[in-house]
């Protein structure tokens, strides 16, 4: 059996920055949260800091939204919001029986030495995430086409302007005070 095929897939940080997150989710935060890919993928849990979960059920293209504390391993949370997020991950998984995770190249260590303590093997993944930036959904093709239909009406403005204005005789143009 191919491990690699057959994991559950882990990204996290924020996805603001973290932009094949971002892709996956279609949500935005500044905090660190961690999409969890079960069962090839049918469910998609997302971690997010409590006071985001109303806007994540809202916007965040997932099936679940939890915050860390829904899965507080039995020594509890550590105190910043990256490692309480990692071991949140990291619990989620050993309560749905994961043994392999699948991270891409942008996985947090707070991530995979929380999960590697969990007793879960996580394998680097290089092509995670990358491909699917490649591909586009007829939603950002529309957006793609909108915007270069006004980049080419704003080039084609500056042309007009400047093939219609005339050199002082300073060699600029417009009035030289």
């Amino acid at each position: 059996m191919d491990s690699v095929n057959n994991a559950a897939v882990v990204m996290a940080g924020c996805p603001d920055t973290h932009l094949s997150l971002y892709k996956r989710i279609q949500f935005t935060v500044h905090d660190p949260v961690a999409l969890i890919e079960l069962d090839a993928g049918n469910r998609k849990l997302l971690i997010v800091r409590d006071i985001e979960m109303e806007r994540a059920r809202q916007f965040a293209r997932v099936t679940d939204v939890h915050c860390p504390p829904d899965f507080a391993p039995e020594e509890g949370l550590g105190g910043d919001r990256a490692t309480a997020t990692a071991e949140a991950t990291a619990e989620c998984l050993r309560r749905n029986d994961v043994k392999v995770v699948r991270g891409d190249r942008l996985l947090p260590l707070v991530y995979v030495d929380a999960i590697q303590r969990a007793g879960i093997d996580v394998e680097y993944d290089s092509d995670l995430g990358v491909t699917d930036r490649r591909q586009k959904t007829e939603e950002e093709v529309d957006h793609l086409r909108e915007a270069q239909r006004v980049t080419e009406e704003a080039v084609a403005m500056v042309c007009q302007t400047i093939a219609r204005s005339e050199a002082n005789p300073f060699g600029g143009y417009g009035n030289r005070t």
